[in-house]
């Protein structure tokens, strides 16, 4: 062994152990996204000619949730959020009086809100240090806070609100189960910070009308996007 490598291996740094804090974090990261998306519904049997005339409306969601990597590729991830759901109405009333004829434009949107806890499973099919591409899909746990419909009176041309556990019985189910599914691409502009686009669909997997309302069974659906911000919690990647 000649002097040479002595020297070399004496430059070697020790080897340090990672901190408690780094072990607690490590694979963590946290996000924020907001969205917007097209947002309708499937009726069952029995559905009113009012139902039959909406339209696909917009919506808009947002969440923060927490995220642990338990492999390169695999990460699960829970986290709680809003949600919008609409449906519009456009359509012509006619009025006709003893002496009066005319038409009224109707232009409504009916509206459900949600808080909701999402869980999902997410898969990385390619990436480096710079980018990722993947797919995710889960379960989300939906629980309605308000709603605003077109009720009722002989016109159709007036709308209602409701909020469960106040005044008149609620028509619509106050916990729902979702099927979401989609694709995610994230881009890392600095240390451990990550700009992500998550296009996805939604579903319903139980009707949102209870069987004791009478009303026709309506399954909710959305196909949008979210973007926003992820950041690794493991102070190595800072």
């Amino acid at each position: 062994m000649d002097q040479e490598e002595l020297e070399v291996r004496a430059k070697r740094r020790p080897r340090t152990r990672p901190s408690r804090r780094e072990l607690l974090l490590r694979g963590w990261s946290a996000q924020l996204l907001a969205g917007t998306g097209l947002t309708y519904r499937a009726v069952g049997n029995g559905a009113t000619q009012l139902e039959q005339l909406e339209r696909p409306g917009v919506g808009f969601s947002a969440q923060a949730s927490g995220a642990y990597a338990l492999t390169r590729q695999l990460t699960v991830s829970a986290g709680i959020g809003y949600a919008e759901y609409a449906t519009s109405l456009r359509y012509q009333l006619s009025k006709a009086g003893q002496d009066t004829v005319g038409t009224r434009a109707i232009n409504f949107r009916d509206v459900y809100r949600f808080v909701m806890v999402p869980l999902q499973v997410h898969y990385t099919l390619q990436g480096n240090q710079r980018w990722r591409l993947g797919v995710l899909g889960g379960g989300t746990l939906a629980l309605l806070t308000g709603a605003r419909t077109t009720e009722g009176t002989a016109c159709n041309c007036s709308q209602r609100q409701w909020q469960p556990g106040v005044g008149t019985t609620s028509p619509f189910e106050r916990t729902s189960l979702l099927l979401n599914a989609g694709v995610f691409a994230q881009y890392q502009f600095a240390p451990g910070q990550w700009f992500t686009v998550r296009p996805q669909g939604h579903l319903f997997l139980n009707s949102l009308t209870n069987q004791a309302s009478g009303r026709a069974a309506r399954r909710p659906w959305s196909l949008g996007i979210q973007a926003g911000y992820s950041w690794d919690l493991d102070p190595r990647k800072h």
